[in-house]
């Protein structure tokens, strides 16, 4: 199905669709992130963000009580698996649109946090998510990647 991406009139054509099929996260993730997480992939949703009927990004969330590798803020969150803008639609926006879109859909839902995973090498990832309201919680290295992480987290 497709749910408005805003309520701004203007930005109607900017829908998100939820589906399970065609991800293009494989576009900004290698295969072996991707499958760190298949074991979580039945209990994930996928959202699209779709543009003149072309997909340019998508985020993948996971409610957090079935993640055992990230800290249990509370039992009531969403885990923010993973956000993907397609190389040639990046720089426009789109990332922080999906990120306010998955905000608002969390409250909705009652959820109380939002949490997510960021290498520390990317700051643009982490300016992003800081620009949208997340904070640093812990910083520390991914004991399967071996990669300098930070999780960031927004209490709702």
């Amino acid at each position: 199905f497709l749910i408005n991406l805003t309520d701004d009139p203007g930005e109607r054509n900017n829908l998100i669709s939820k589906s399970i099929n065609n991800s293009i996260v494989s576009k900004c993730f290698s295969a072996k992130e991707l499958n760190t997480f298949n074991k979580y992939k039945k209990y994930s949703e996928r959202y699209v963000f779709k543009e003149d009927n072309i997909e340019k990004g998508e985020i993948w969330v996971t409610p957090s009580k079935y993640i055992n590798e990230i800290p249990q803020i509370t039992m009531n969150g969403y885990y923010i698996n993973n956000v993907c803008v397609l190389k040639e639609y990046r720089r426009q926006g789109i990332a922080t649109k999906l990120m306010k879109w998955i905000i608002r859909k969390a409250r909705k839902d009652d959820m109380l946090h939002l949490i997510l995973q960021v290498d520390s090498n990317k700051e643009y990832l982490s300016k992003l998510y800081n620009n949208v309201g997340f904070t640093t919680y812990i910083k520390g290295i991914d004991p399967t990647s071996q990669k300098s992480i930070e999780v960031m987290t927004l209490a709702l």
